[in-house]
């Protein structure tokens, strides 16, 4: 793996989740749906910055880095509930396959190890328009000192 950042897989995950199968719009801002109009808050998605998992020395001014990435999306509901609670875990699903393979075979400057993977969907409970997914996955990648 060549030494990158986190701010370039966050951009390489942004390019899959807008991207084609997908078609997610980015929210206005990282931290919050708040400032999203309401009329335009399905299928938006946000990624804060990356929290650090770990970090392993190397020699040459690189250590071995693994951060965690939470991608945040937020779809209405309209009262069906599960049915939209299914469509967010096959998102789950197809969105950890696709960054994976992002990760492997596209860019191969990251991966996506299994250890760390987590998700958790939930109603909003500001506006109760939306179920809100939070995927969280694990990024290895070699960072340059």
């Amino acid at each position: 793996m060549a030494a990158i950042t986190a701010d370039v897989i966050v951009d390489r995950i942004r390019s899959v989740c807008a991207g084609v199968p997908f078609g997610m719009v980015e929210a206005v801002a990282w931290t919050t749906f708040e400032l999203q109009p309401t009329t335009n808050l399905d299928n938006v998605f946000r990624i804060p910055p990356p929290s650090s998992q770990r970090a392993i020395p190397m020699f040459g001014y690189a250590e071995e880095r693994t951060d965690s990435v939470q991608i945040w999306l937020a779809r209405k509901h309209n009262q069906d509930f599960d049915g939209v609670r299914r469509a967010l875990t096959q998102t789950v699903h197809s969105l950890t396959a696709a960054i994976t393979r992002d990760a492997f075979q596209d860019s191969g400057e990251y991966n996506v190890p299994s250890d760390g993977r987590g998700h958790s969907i939930f109603l909003d409970r500001r506006t109760d328009e939306f179920l809100t997914l939070r995927l969280t996955l694990p990024v290895n990648y070699d960072a340059q000192l």
